[in-house]
């Protein structure tokens, strides 16, 4: 509509509140505008943080691939650098030389990967006619991203081996594992615990968001720093039945020696699982949460208004009655339209005729109130004004009018219901027809009520079972239209999260590879000297396999447990005021994350454990 000169769309909503129209919005051509630049602009920058939260992993999990790889390539290089300290060179430059390496390393990778980047920007723009913005800024930020993520990654190892003594380095040990600084962080973890601890009990005491929040971050990050500590002790006692000298305790007895490549193996599982279990935990309760807040405010699976005669709608019932899991169908004539006494203005709703006894059966769990002659039954969806529990309205059908008292009940109802002496009072035997606003005709009301707890396929197989029956062809409304529909966009999400995980995954796997490439070149001689007191080359494989999945099962399965926890106290910071959360796991998607993981940890423990099998004994122990 065009409004008249002068006058202002407050005006016109000013107008139509006081004529009666509450319902009704009016919003102008700018509104809209706004209203879609805000929503577009809130999408955008949802979206660029879920991205950059999933940028940030896989930048950790890269972080933890370089650290492992210069730690074992510096234990394997302990000749050389032991070498180097002989003839003179200063811890400093052993350093610098190997943050040298790993900048030229970082530069050209970095470099590659942004040219691979445009590279496939071009193509996907060229082939899907997409304009793409080519920004100088993004390659140079992810440049120096790189390099600084190298660079940090790379410092502790290269620290670590200046402290390598040049005579302990040209013995024959594979591995030299500075002891310094380490009782320091043991003790630093027992007042960080404990801080964990103390910021929990604050959020659970004053509910607040941001205690929440910022015990969930310390709970993350007390996490990665217990883990090394925690997946030790766990794998001794999960292997202490295994018999002595089986290939399960000489694994064991590998991961004590190594302990800390065992954590830096583990721990890219341990984030991944923990994350995958975090999104699934989340996913789980938030989706139950929605379930149950929707079935609350509206009970019913289905309700709609349709048209039938009194034959057709008995039959109808019965039909509905009898499929599987519901719990109660009415289908309720239209008795007539009420109006509040005296307030024309006010907007009249229908008014459908139902029995206590039929009424009872698709009745809401919480309703306290049955329908009788001298009342009528309003729920909380009806408008407030006019509609006040104890107030006065009439009741008109097509033969009389009537007038009845407003029992207002605190519950959805999705109509309005007097008993069925009262329309037959106001309209008689035959139901009242009326129009809808979309242009159809009907006379009566269908509500159908379902078992609760029912699962996605269940839903899916009743609203099948429905859209076969004629008289509810065009009945589309309900609780059950509404969680099915709700399913399927949170699964679209969890598949793009779940999508997104794929390249921390990936990263996780060539970690895991790479380390037990390193780890089966150090330990060279140490596995030529079992194949020379008579370790079969099958046996020797199995060792080596063995050792990565007691490291993945044991990273994978504290990943689980602590991820559970972190989603959880995440959610609590969304949580609004009057909304509780239904906590909810999904012990099949965990056990899945599991299962996974020692499928990849197996995969990434193959070629290491064949090229370690297949190594000469009398090479390996002539090199080593």
């Amino acid at each position: 509509m065009t409004l008249a000169e002068g006058a202002s769309i407050q005006d016109l909503r000013d107008q139509l509140q006081a004529a009666g129209y509450q319902n009704l919005q009016v919003t102008s051509s700018q509104e809209k505008i706004q209203q879609a630049l805000q929503e577009s602009t809130g999408s955008s920058l949802a979206m660029t943080l879920v991205l950059s939260a999933f940028a940030l992993l896989a930048l950790l999990m890269s972080g933890f691939v370089i650290s492992n790889t210069y730690r074992v390539q510096a234990a394997t290089r302990a000749k050389e650098l032991g070498l180097l300290r002989t003839l003179g060179a200063s811890q400093k430059a052993l350093v610098r030389m190997i943050l040298t390496e790993a900048s030229w390393l970082a530069l050209f990778s970095s470099l590659a990967g942004i040219a691979l980047a445009y590279g496939l920007a071009f193509v996907v723009g060229s082939t899907q006619n997409l304009m793409v913005s080519y920004s100088p800024s993004a390659g140079m930020i992810a440049l120096l991203v790189a390099l600084a993520v190298t660079l940090l990654s790379a410092l502790a190892p290269a620290r670590a081996s200046r402290l390598v003594s040049p005579i302990a380095a040209l013995t024959q040990q594979e591995e030299v594992h500075p002891q310094e600084a380490r009782s320091s962080r043991k003790l630093l973890l027992i007042p960080g615990f404990i801080l964990v601890l103390m910021v929990l009990a604050g959020a659970l005491v004053s509910g607040s968001a941001l205690l929440y929040f910022l015990a969930t971050l310390l709970f993350a990050v007390t996490s990665v720093l217990v883990f090394p500590r925690v997946l030790a002790p766990l794998l001794k006692l999960a292997t202490r039945p295994a018999a002595p000298y089986s290939t399960v305790q000489l694994a064991q007895s590998n991961i004590d020696q190594s302990p800390v490549q065992a954590a830096a193996s583990g721990r890219m599982l341990f984030l991944s699982a923990a994350v995958l279990a975090a999104v699934f935990t989340g996913y789980s309760t938030v989706e139950q949460t929605f379930i149950s807040q929707i079935e609350e405010n509206s009970p019913y699976a289905v309700s709609g208004q349709i048209s039938a005669s009194a034959q057709q709608a008995e039959s109808l019932e019965d039909q509905l009655k009898g499929l599987e899991n519901v719990t109660g169908a009415l289908v309720a004539p239209l008795a007539g339209q009420a109006q509040p006494s005296g307030q024309d203005q006010v907007e009249s709703l229908p008014v459908y005729a139902a029995s206590a006894q039929d009424y009872a059966q698709v009745a809401p769990s919480s309703l306290q109130a049955s329908i009788n002659d001298q009342q009528i039954l309003v729920g909380l969806d009806a408008p407030a004004e006019g509609w006040e529990d104890g107030a006065t309205v009439t009741v008109s059908g097509s033969q009389a009018s009537v007038d009845l008292t407003v029992k207002r009940v605190q519950t959805p109802l999705e109509g309005t219901f007097v008993s069925p002496a009262v329309s037959q009072q106001v309209s008689g035997s035959e139901p009242l027809t009326l129009t809808s606003i979309s242009g159809n005709s009907y006379n009566s009301l269908v509500l159908v009520k379902l078992e609760p707890g029912i699962s996605a396929s269940e839903r899916q197989d009743f609203v099948t079972a429905i859209s076969q029956v004629p008289a509810l062809s065009q009945v589309q409304t309900g609780t059950v239209y509404t969680l099915i529909e709700l399913e399927n966009q949170m699964q679209v999400i969890l598949l793009s999260v779940l999508t997104l995980l794929l390249a921390a995954l990936l990263v996780s796997l060539i970690g895991i590879a790479n380390t037990q490439v390193l780890n089966a070149y150090q330990r060279r001689r140490a596995y030529a000297l079992l194949r020379v007191t008579g370790l079969s080359t099958q046996r020797l494989r199995a060792l080596i396999t063995c050792e990565t999945l007691l490291i993945a099962a044991g990273s994978l399965t504290l990943g689980v447990v602590a991820g559970s926890i972190g989603g959880l106290l995440f959610l609590q910071v969304m949580v609004t005021e009057g909304v509780g959360l239904s906590y909810s796991t999904n012990p099949l998607a965990l056990l899945g994350i599991i299962l996974l993981g020692l499928i990849l940890a197996w995969a990434a423990a193959f070629l290491p454990a064949n090229r370690a099998s297949k190594v000469p004994p009398v090479e390996a122990l002539r090199v080593a």
